[in-house]
């Protein structure tokens, strides 16, 4: 007899929100029925399952801010060469749906920002490497419901003569990962490079980033 290959593709209606019921899948059943053979005179059926396991709908976030944080920053906004001007990053996460493990948030500070060493809450297991200049906040287990994670470190910049005029990249490589609980895949969001263009903090004027002489 003959034989092929069928594809199907489909979404998921948008009022559904999936993401948010926890281990949740999605059921495929198909039923294939051949017309009556005229020889022996019976039907053909053949029916097939396919279940689908939904990933986790997690949120990862990462800001930078001078004011409205727990962490007080100093220093000249805009900033200016020469003088000192730190500033607070905000990584913050959280899950819908299903359990992580493993989670993580990472980024890379240039070589031209300090870490001031300043964190909260200071129970997090928070690791600065010095010599890469890489941050990596171990989050760990995370349950679906739960309130957001959330950790607040400090940064330091002294613009020199060759930033004038130009917005400085405090944070970069910015991932967030973590492996779903009940699908067992690796799920990762990458996030746009942290400046000292603050376009999260509303108490700051705006396009105050740029180096000043």
């Amino acid at each position: 007899g003959e034989n092929g290959d069928l594809i199907l593709t489909f979404r998921v209606k948008k009022g559904n929100d999936v993401g948010s019921v926890k281990n949740a899948v999605i059921e495929v059943r198909t039923t294939v029925d051949a017309e009556k053979l005229e020889i022996n005179d019976i039907n053909l059926v053949s029916t097939h399952v396919l279940t689908i396991p939904i990933n986790a709908n997690i949120s990862f976030q990462a800001k930078g801010l001078y004011t409205g944080s727990l962490v007080q920053n100093s220093g000249p906004i805009p900033p200016k060469v020469g003088v000192p001007t730190t500033y607070t990053i905000v990584w913050e996460m959280n899950t819908a749906g299903n359990n992580l493990e493993d989670a993580t948030f990472k980024g890379v500070l240039l070589p031209s920002i300090v870490w001031t060493g300043n964190s909260v809450p200071t129970d997090e297991k928070l690791v600065y490497q010095s010599r890469t200049g890489e941050v990596v906040w171990h989050v760990g287990p995370v349950s679906a419901g739960d309130q957001s994670k959330k950790v607040l470190f400090q940064v330091s910049l002294t613009p020199t003569e060759n930033q004038i005029g130009n917005q400085v990249i405090l944070l970069s490589k910015i991932s967030g990962m973590a492996i779903d609980a009940f699908t067992k895949k690796e799920l990762r969001l990458d996030l746009r490079d942290i400046t000292t263009n603050l376009i999260d903090d509303f108490g700051i004027p705006r396009d105050s980033g740029t180096v000043q002489k």
